[in-house]
């Protein structure tokens, strides 16, 4: 799905049961909390986190992400797993 969010528009924290999530950064720059942290994330980042994690984008000025939600072939929860990784252009 496409996500637009204005500058200093945020997205109330959420999360994706047995869904994988990865967030693309097209355009802009979103500061991604999950749980108690944040990734600072701009234009051509990459994240992927599992949906069990808190999210709340925020833009930090006009910014469109792509988000994609994939069921998990293991669709048990994985207690204790807090996977998230960031790449960079």
């Amino acid at each position: 799905m496409r996500l637009s969010l204005d500058a200093d528009e945020r997205i109330d924290p959420h999360h994706h049961p047995e869904r994988d999530s990865v967030l693309h950064a097209l355009e802009g720059a979103i500061e991604l909390d999950l749980d108690e942290e944040t990734f600072d994330l701009n234009a051509g980042d990459i994240t992927r986190f599992e949906g069990e994690r808190e999210a709340s984008p925020h833009a930090v000025e006009r910014s469109v992400a792509l988000i994609v939600l994939a069921p998990r072939a293991d669709s048990r929860s994985r207690p204790g797993s807090v996977a998230s990784d960031v790449l960079r252009r």
